[in-house]
């Protein structure tokens, strides 16, 4: 799931960029509880762009694309040339302390879309295995530390004893490389429903 996931996502995203070459390395994969979140994905204070959204379907939880800021600035100036903007700006502003900035619209859009791309790509790839239906939500987007972030997002989740699915992966663009990750947290129960419809039920939990 994780390599056709990114493949579909390194294809949308080379589109998204103007047919410009991207390539990815393997994913690594994680079925992590919730507590072992934070040390898989990083140091707590890593600035970090989020797009976040709830999924509805044949299987059910929340999904996030995590960023290092320097890689979502990064893919952002190849997103905004191809589409003929400018350099984008606060997100470039070191002097500015990361919960003080705030994301311009154009940015804003930008970051929403890719994370629609990204999440969707993986999601599909999700029902081509498994026959489940998995539909996002409209994307959210924030800025902030790991931590911040993450708490916020399993804040919301509330479910303790829910597993969550890790995937990290390299994507390498005609500019800087881009290292994203993303989460997926299943509604309590659906995990299990997904790694059996992946017909793995031996390694099923809840």
């Amino acid at each position: 799931m994780g390599n056709i996931g990114a493949g579909n996502a390194t294809t949308a995203l080379s589109q998204l960029l103007g047919d410009r070459l991207v390539r990815m390395t393997a994913p690594a994969v994680a079925i992590l509880d919730i507590p072992e979140v934070g040390a898989w994905v990083g140091e707590p204070h890593l600035p970090v762009v989020a797009a976040y959204v709830q999924v509805t379907g044949g299987i059910e939880g929340h999904a996030v694309l995590l960023l290092a800021e320097a890689s979502a600035q990064a893919i952002l100036q190849e997103m905004l040339g191809a589409w003929g903007g400018d350099r984008p700006g606060l997100l470039a502003s070191g002097a500015i302390p990361l919960g003080e900035r705030t994301v311009s619209d154009l940015e804003a859009s930008a970051l929403m879309e890719l994370g629609n791309v990204v999440i969707t790509s993986y999601l599909n790839a999700l029902g081509e295995l498994t026959g489940l239906v998995a539909i996002p939500s409209v994307p959210s987007v924030a800025a902030d530390m790991l931590e911040a972030v993450l708490n916020s997002i399993l804040a919301e989740v509330g479910w303790s004893d829910a597993g969550v699915l890790a995937i990290r992966t390299h994507l390498q663009g005609e500019g800087a490389a881009v290292e994203g990750q993303l989460l997926f947290v299943p509604a309590e129960g659906h995990l299990s429903r997904l790694i059996q419809a992946m017909g793995m039920v031996g390694e099923a939990r809840s």
